[in-house]
């Protein structure tokens, strides 16, 4: 527990990426550690934000084993929309969406809603990338936590999402004022981290698009610090990424290059993609359509393969516009599936009962019979025989 409490104080503190992760890996090899512990969930944070999501991912279906055999619903839930965090984190936006929805619907049918946050947070950070900001808005609203800036974690990540949002929906100096709320709150809680709740990273896009790029640039002299000493790829392509924003002409550019570079090595694919097509948008406007067409669509690709809706609604267009062709056929019936229709399905596929689905996913077992039913309509498919298939050609 101690190695554990230790592992998360430096991982919100900044320090080194490398120090906090060694404490984490010692922490997962411990064995007398249980599986629904604060200590494993707290070595999780550190290692998926440090970019070690396999052992991240590895720690939280031993918490979910646990959970399940169990019969702890509040610790299944916390684990799937932990679960949800790493997905997201690497890109994986389907299987984030498909744990988060999930966790959503748990809480909302058992009426935790009222203890909880995380699980509307996650959901709606997620329901801005699929293009639904006003959705992400309703499901914040949800949020009914007393105290709730107390808690340094949900507190946060819900600033973030409530950010995307504003700004999705056109509200651009709204989002601004609350990832200015969101930085100053990091700030005087004492976290350092640069990607727990990257304000600055967001802030940036936000003030070139209004021209105030020496405000920008200030936000990130003030952040560099600690994200060189935090040291990952990620956060210095990110840092790369919002000084190519702020900056004109090849300056812009070199920038861009070497943030796509240092994501490239890293599971960030959203920020890759983002990347990419800011890159490609320079090289655009410098003239170059076809450097311009190359990087849209290694933007798309990864858009695609993340199912980021939001950033495809981006780099499409600017694909058109460099002279590229648009690529159609990207979608499958099964994307349409809620997070919670896809576990029901997932488990009806693998051979189990409705009552088995009912109990392993803590949910009724008319709750069960809906969602199927729902899923039959969606793939067009007539019964359980023909799910796996149906569920594999997605």
């Amino acid at each position: 527990e101690l190695l554990g409490m230790l592992s998360s104080l430096g991982t919100l503190q900044g320090r080194p990426a490398d120090e906090v992760v060694a404490q984490a890996a010692q922490v997962l090899h411990i064995g007398d550690v249980a599986p629904g512990g604060w200590a494993v969930l707290g070595a999780v944070l550190t290692l998926y934000l440090a970019d070690r999501p396999e052992p991240a991912l590895a720690a939280l279906g031993g918490v979910l084993d646990h959970a399940q055999r169990h019969g702890q619903g509040w610790t299944y839930v916390l684990g799937a929309t932990t679960r949800a965090l790493v997905h997201q984190f690497c890109g994986n936006l389907t299987d984030a969406l498909a744990d988060a929805q999930y966790s959503f619907d748990v809480i909302m049918q058992e009426r935790w809603a009222p203890g909880t946050a995380m699980p509307q947070t996650v959901l709606a950070s997620l329901l801005v990338r699929q293009g639904d900001p006003a959705g992400a808005e309703e499901t914040l609203a949800a949020i009914a936590r007393p105290r709730f800036g107390d808690f340094t974690l949900e507190y946060h990540w819900s600033l973030i999402a409530k950010a995307r949002a504003r700004a999705a929906l056109g509200d651009v100096e709204g989002a601004l004022a609350v990832l200015r709320t969101c930085g100053e709150s990091l700030t005087g809680n004492g976290i350092g981290n640069p990607v727990l709740a990257p304000w600055w990273y967001e802030s940036a896009e936000l003030l070139a698009g209004l021209g105030r790029t020496a405000k920008g640039e200030a936000v990130l002299d003030e952040v560099e610090p600690a994200v060189r000493r935090w040291g990952t790829n990620r956060a210095l392509g990110m840092l790369e990424t919002s000084r190519g924003v702020l900056a004109t002409g090849d300056a812009a550019i070199e920038r861009l290059h070497a943030a796509a570079g240092l994501l490239a090595d890293t599971p960030a694919k959203v920020e890759l993609a983002k990347a990419e097509y800011l890159l490609g948008r320079r090289l655009l406007a410098r003239g170059d359509a076809e450097g311009a067409r190359e990087r849209l669509r290694r933007s798309i690709d990864l858009s695609v393969r993340s199912r980021d809706k939001q950033q495809l609604g981006l780099s499409l267009p600017a694909l058109a516009e460099a002279g590229g062709r648009m690529r159609h056929g990207t979608d499958s019936p099964s994307d349409a599936l809620s997070g919670s229709e896809r576990r029901v399905a997932e488990r009806a596929a693998e051979g189990a009962t409705n009552r088995e689905i009912a109990e392993s996913l803590f949910i009724t077992q008319r709750t069960v019979e809906v969602h199927l039913t729902s899923v039959y309509r969606k793939l067009g498919i007539g019964g359980r025989a023909e799910l796996a298939e149906a569920l594999r050609d997605r």
